[in-house]
């Protein structure tokens, strides 16, 4: 993903984030990361799309 999308994302998600009146650490919870990758997310500093499946999440979208 080019930088300028990052950027994009991330600033998108603290918006909704803070529309929801969700900390860091309440999102991460509701979303099974860890605060550290949503201020990652946040800052342009991570690809959303690299994370590992987690367990329970792992049920493919092919029958």
């Amino acid at each position: 993903m080019p930088i300028d999308d990052l950027t994009a994302l991330g600033e998108a998600l603290r918006a909704a984030r803070k529309e929801k009146n969700l900390t860091q650490e309440q999102l991460a919870d509701k979303s099974h990361v860890s605060t550290k990758q949503i201020a990652d997310i946040e800052k342009a500093r991570r690809n959303p799309s690299y994370f590992p499946p987690t367990a329970g999440h792992t049920q493919s979208a092919i029958p």
